[in-house]
């Protein structure tokens, strides 16, 4: 069992709704997507909610969890600041970023204990609604 596993397994028993509403090992385990190609990407995909965020309050809040928890583990990897945090990921500025997604993968960086997750790609994978530029930014 991945180490991507075990945590969205944790979160599930840990998570109070509506976070991560309805999670049971089949869930945490669907929850790691694979990629066109067939491999898996071993990142934690945590299901959305569909509330939109803006971009600035989806990146200080993964920020905000990467950067503690780095701090807290002794990491002495570089965590990218925003809004660049949330662009690497999707290379487009101002999208809004699911509410639901944001939480789950804040609360993935609070229960991790590697420092291997504070690299690029993120270990969580945010939802980002591609269409909805620049309604992210003010």
């Amino acid at each position: 069992m991945s180490r991507s596993l075990r945590i969205a397994i944790a979160l599930c028993f840990a998570a109070q709704p509506p976070a991560l509403a309805g999670c049971d090992s089949e869930t945490a385990s669907s929850q790691l997507s694979t990629d066109g190609a067939g491999g898996s990407d071993d990142r934690f995909h945590p299901p959305p909610n569909g509330v939109k965020v803006a971009e600035a309050t989806a990146c200080a809040a993964l920020h905000a969890a990467l950067q503690d928890n780095a701090l807290a583990l002794g990491c002495t990897s570089t965590i990218r600041p925003c809004p660049d945090l949330v662009r690497s990921e999707f290379g487009a500025e101002c999208l809004q970023y699911d509410e639901g997604t944001v939480q789950a993968c804040v609360a993935f960086y609070d229960a991790t204990t590697s420092c291997g997750d504070f690299g690029s790609p993120l270990a969580c994978a945010v939802v980002a609604y591609t269409q909805s530029a620049p309604a992210g930014c003010p």
